[in-house]
């Protein structure tokens, strides 16, 4: 609500409303002292209405009470800032959290060798492309990174095995946008290159293969090592 608007209903002497809102805007904005100062003034405002119950405070002595309750509330309004009585929507955090990511990524990893897999056990056992000991040379290769990645984010968990209280800034804790588009960017990359390549097998030697595939996974592995060293600094 407006600060101006606060004063409108001081001077209409709306002053129960006053109040409401003084102390919205104090648990909204995390300000004890200023709510403190709202409950203070609303106790003196509830025994202004008890007396003008009971009917034995004269007439000169309630309207004393209730101008000094009205010239607190003046002065309470006075100390608050120009923008204080507009309740902002909190700005909406830019990127995605951490740990989201880290998961992301892992998934994302393992759906790519599973289907990378896929195409190996089709060249393996369907067209025969790839002999049984090629086959497991080139899982081997495959699974690298992803054994990398994997530790890494298992050495995460089980330092935490103790529930040791995770700080409220390394849960917030984000990943740009930026970073998101370079990650899954390479990792798309990489595993269209890599099924393209065994695809390909049939037209190259089985060492040409395996090198270029070491090359791939070369690139991944740096990859690998700057998402790591990232994401995952306390486990590292």
């Amino acid at each position: 609500m407006k600060k101006a608007l606060l004063f409108q209903l001081l001077a209409q002497d709306d002053l129960p409303e006053v109040l409401a809102e003084l102390l919205a805007y104090a648990d909204a904005a995390g300000q004890p002292a200023l709510r403190g100062a709202a409950v203070h003034i609303s106790g003196q405002l509830e025994d202004w209405k008890k007396a003008r119950l009971r009917n034995d405070v004269s007439d000169e002595r309630m309207t004393e009470m209730r101008n000094g309750i009205r010239a607190s509330l003046l002065e309470l309004l006075e100390s608050l800032p120009e923008d204080s009585g507009a309740q902002k929507a909190p700005a909406r955090p830019k990127g995605m959290l951490e740990s989201r990511f880290k998961n992301i990524v892992f998934w994302f990893m393992l759906a790519g060798n599973a289907a990378a897999f896929l195409v190996l056990f089709v060249l393996g056992h369907g067209s025969g492309t790839l002999t049984p000991s090629e086959t497991m040379t080139t899982c081997t290769l495959l699974l690298g990174p992803l054994a990398a990645y994997f530790s890494v984010m298992f050495s995460e968990v089980v330092s935490r095995r103790g529930d040791e209280p995770v700080s409220a800034a390394e849960k917030n804790q984000r990943v740009s946008s930026k970073f998101q588009w370079v990650s899954m960017t390479v990792l798309v990359a990489y595993f269209i290159l890599v099924c393209f390549l065994m695809l390909y097998r049939s037209q190259i030697y089985f060492s040409e293969f395996t090198g270029w595939l070491a090359a791939l996974e070369g690139g991944l592995g740096v990859f690998v090592a700057q998402v790591v060293h990232a994401l995952f600094k306390k486990a590292v």
